[in-house]
């Protein structure tokens, strides 16, 4: 596929000039967090994407929509959840199921790109809030108000 290709996919999603800061392992799922958003944005909408990017070892997508009601507003925000949870187990560079690793950076790998560096527990890096990622279903489920 790659980064290009993307861009021709979902021009109303992604300006034409946006450099992706992160490996192709990860194009599988900006594929289907675009196709999701797409989804969801009304036609009179647009996002506003101004970075793609791995930070803390996950991909992270800088995107908000413009013109778009609250409700629309969280929707987007949770599929970037998911979108940056599904990268925490995804080898960023080949898309194979990886884990997070580390030594000097965090970075998540797949046992043939991981260099030798150690696996992480599961849960380093992750934070609470009112929805967390489950693998099982590939997507968010609540989180119970004495939890949060």
């Amino acid at each position: 596929m790659g980064f290009d290709t993307l861009k021709e996919r979902y021009p109303r999603l992604i300006p034409a000039g946006l450099r992706f800061e992160c490996g192709t392992g990860w194009e599988g799922i900006l594929e289907r967090y675009f196709a999701e958003v797409e989804a969801i944005l009304p036609e009179d909408s647009d996002l506003g994407l101004k970075g793609v990017f791995e930070k803390y070892g996950t991909l992270n997508i800088e995107a908000w929509p413009r013109n778009a009601s609250q409700d629309i507003v969280d929707r987007i925000e949770v599929r970037g959840y998911v979108a940056e949870s599904r990268s925490a187990r995804t080898c960023e560079t080949c898309g194979r199921p990886g884990q997070k690793r580390g030594r000097s950076y965090i970075f998540v790998a797949c046992d043939d790109h991981s260099e030798g560096a150690p696996s992480l527990p599961e849960d380093y890096g992750t934070y609470g809030g009112i929805y967390a990622y489950d693998p099982g279903i590939d997507d968010v489920v609540a989180v119970p108000a004495e939890e949060q």
